[in-house]
């Protein structure tokens, strides 16, 4: 996957479109030294982002794999845009998860990443 590129194609949307998000997973996590071995590219966005963000991802031909108010994962018959996956948070959970987000330099960019006990803590969601 083409990190960088990916990242430039989905934020790029995000921020036009005034939804914040961060990076989750394992580049998340690699942001604060912890590496795991992965194949796509994790983030978290307001939940209103949801049906713009699936309807864009479609009209760049990614495939919707899943779709459910917390959740979307999305690939890609080009392995350079891979697989995308989707945490959606709002109120005040999205609030407090989004001002705590720290920001690191992974690649030569700027992301920003959640505390860690709120990966840890959409990690075991995940696991539910």
């Amino acid at each position: 996957m083409d990190f960088e590129g990916v990242l430039g194609l989905v934020g790029g949307f995000l921020d036009t479109e005034r939804f914040p998000y961060a990076i989750i997973g394992a580049f998340g996590l690699h942001a604060y030294g912890l590496t795991r071995a992965t194949n796509d590219l994790d983030f978290v966005t307001d939940s209103e982002a949801q049906s713009s963000l699936v309807s864009f991802l479609v009209s760049k031909d990614y495939e919707t794999l899943y779709v459910s108010p917390g959740y979307s994962n999305h690939s890609h018959s080009d392995p350079s845009l891979g697989r995308v996956d989707f945490v959606y948070v709002g109120g005040e959970t999205g609030r407090r998860l989004f001002e705590g987000c720290r920001e690191f330099s992974l690649g030569g960019l700027m992301i920003r990443v959640p505390r860690p006990e709120h990966l840890a803590a959409m990690k075991v969601q995940a696991m539910k």
